[in-house]
């Protein structure tokens, strides 16, 4: 997604944008209910990753009602699918709600990088007319708002099981793992002017996607001659977050780089900006 603008740019409209860029990945599919002597319950789907964000401002953007954004860019992984319901019931039975091969829930996807130049004038809050914010305001006027975000991993499927004679045990699935948040780079050389409260010029983040809860698991063995064995699946494991510079000499390369800026010693900020 790009986005350039050398217009300008008003709203008065509560809760607007002056520019909204943004890529969200899809949700991976839920897996079916699985059913049968021995079941075993397949992994949900994979969620799709999201694309990279560009956005150059050189405009003006004039923002004159509550909670409204200057410029929101933001890449977002979808949502990990759930695994699987199993269910077994029978005179003597096993069942596997979920292992490393079926019930799992589906990995969140990635969320893409974050490319943010501003060197325009961005008002929010009626601040480039009025020193008074809106009676309408509930805050969070941000100048600038770079965010991506790694989705979150499916949960896993549940696992049921029952038997008569001999022995129950059933398995939840493992939680989905989170997705990765992506690098985030922010520069502005223009003005930013906010007056409501929660309102930063700039909001840059990454931020990694949560781990996906793992499955329960019931087991029920009602004869006299057996045993009920459950265990519930493994939660997944958080994504962890990409690196995030604002108003750097220069940015680290995206994949390549441990740090956000080359010269982290060198940092500028040029341009007026108030909260």
């Amino acid at each position: 997604v790009t986005v350039t603008n050398s217009g300008v740019l008003t709203s008065d409209w509560l809760g607007s944008r002056g520019i909204e860029a943004q890529s969200i990945g899809g949700g991976g599919g839920e897996a079916g209910i699985s059913t049968g002597l021995n079941a075993l319950g397949a992994n949900g789907g994979p969620a799709g990753d999201a694309g990279n964000v560009t956005v150059t401002n050189s405009g003006k953007i004039n923002l004159t009602n509550g909670s409204s954004i200057g410029i929101a860019a933001q890449a977002v992984g979808g949502a990990g699918g759930a695994g699987g319901m199993a269910f077994s019931g029978s005179v003597t039975n096993a069942i596997i709600g979920g292992t490393d091969t079926g019930g799992d829930g589906g990995g969140g996807g990635n969320g893409g990088a974050i490319w943010v130049s501003n060197s325009g004038l961005i008002c929010t809050g009626n601040s480039c007319a009025s020193t008074t914010a809106p009676s309408a305001s509930a805050g969070g006027a941000i100048g600038i708002l770079a965010q991506s975000v790694g989705g979150g991993g499916g949960t896993g499927g549940f696992g049921v099981a029952t038997s008569i004679v001999g022995a129950a045990f059933a398995l939840g699935g493992g939680g989905g793992t989170g997705g990765f948040g992506g690098y985030v780079w922010v520069t502005n050389t223009g003005s930013l002017t906010t007056q409501e409260i929660n309102s930063p010029g700039i909001l840059a983040q990454s931020i990694g996607g949560g781990g996906g809860n793992g499955g329960g698991a019931l087991s029920l063995e009602i004869g006299v001659a057996g045993a009920s064995i459950s265990h519930g699946g493994s939660g997944g494991s958080g994504g962890p977050a990409g690196l995030v510079g604002v108003n750097c000499n220069t940015y680290g390369a995206v994949g390549t780089s441990s740090q956000a800026c080359n010269n982290s010693s060198t940092w500028f900020v040029s341009g007026p900006s108030s909260n």
